[in-house]
């Protein structure tokens, strides 16, 4: 058959069988196997090997292969089950079958129909090329290789995302350089915060949802302490980029009650409330006081109470 036959990437062979003066396709491996075991009786199975030939331009493959590539078939492989377009020959071989205790091994083709010097006579079909992808996909799965160690396996720590570190100490925050906070409004009530622990005073140059930058208080007197924090899309939540240098507007900067708004006192006064929400506003103004060295106005307290219970109960619709 190979000095008979032409064969390429253009040629792919099917499988025909004669019963009872009728010659029909073998279109699947079922029907080979069945035919096989018709056979088993007599020793011997008859089949047609018909050379057949594309028609037209040839198709790309679904697979990562440029075109369909010739192949050499193992004596263990079965026939593929493609149908093609036009025949052009047909020629005839005998397949021997294994005796009955060897059920399990595979059926051997005779050699002479089965190898050429140059190409296989059988080439895969598109399908046979998915098996085959797949086969080699699922092979370069590292659980695949048992001598695969998980728990040695280098991690290369610069293609791994890190998660920003959002922890910090609500009642005494740090503001310096690549501290991160979850938001823009987190950010400025920490340095809010920090503003009134340390009796400085600052103003607010520029805030939105992506950037807080303010200044001192006493800029106008020759203090050079700035803030700049701000979002970026690289990471999540608000990193501080600059902080400082230290405020030089020194003793007579002491204006840090200032800075305390009604929101910076439902803050502190959020876990006074969930333990007696009834608290009135002067025994909050006298823990605020006791805690902070510092009076809060009266009417900010009492706004502040009131934002508190907001956040715990909701607000009352309207």
């Amino acid at each position: 058959m190979p000095g008979a036959s032409q064969w390429g990437s253009k040629q792919q062979c099917t499988l025909w069988r004669d019963l009872n003066s009728i010659t029909c396709e073998i279109k699947s491996d079922e029907e080979l196997v069945d035919w096989f075991l018709l056979n088993l009786e007599k020793g011997i199975v008859s089949i047609n090997v018909q050379i057949n030939d594309f028609e037209g331009p040839l198709q790309c493959s679904p697979t990562k292969r440029r075109c369909h590539p010739s192949h050499r078939v193992s004596t263990t492989e079965t026939a593929t089950n493609e149908r093609v377009i036009s025949t052009k020959k047909r020629t005839r071989t005998k397949k021997k079958i294994k005796s009955k205790g060897a059920d399990k091994e595979g059926v051997g083709i005779h050699e002479e129909a089965m190898y050429s010097d140059t190409d296989s006579l059988a080439a895969l079909s598109d399908s046979s090329y998915d098996t085959d992808l797949a086969a080699t996909s699922d092979s370069d799965d590292e659980s695949s290789d048992p001598e695969f160690d998980l728990d040695g396996e280098v991690v290369d720590m610069e293609d791994e995302y890190d998660l920003p570190n959002f922890s910090y100490d609500v009642d005494d925050p740090c503001i310096d350089v690549n501290v991160m906070f979850p938001d823009v409004d987190q950010c400025k009530s920490a340095v809010t915060h920090h503003a009134i622990l340390n009796d400085h005073a600052y103003q607010i140059v520029k805030k939105d949802k992506t950037r807080f930058r303010a200044i001192c208080k006493r800029a106008d007197q020759g203090c050079k302490w700035t803030f700049f924090a701000s979002t970026n899309k690289k990471y999540n939540g608000c990193k501080v980029k600059t902080s400082g240098p230290k405020h030089t507007c020194g003793f007579f900067n002491k204006c840090g009650e200032t800075m305390a708004s009604n929101k910076w006192v439902a803050d502190r006064v959020l876990d006074l409330l969930r333990e007696d929400p009834d608290m009135g506003p002067k025994k909050l103004q006298d823990a605020l006081k006791k805690k902070y060295s510092m009076e809060v106005p009266y009417d900010r307290v009492v706004r502040g109470k009131w934002r508190a219970l907001d956040t715990i109960y909701g607000k009352w619709g309207v």
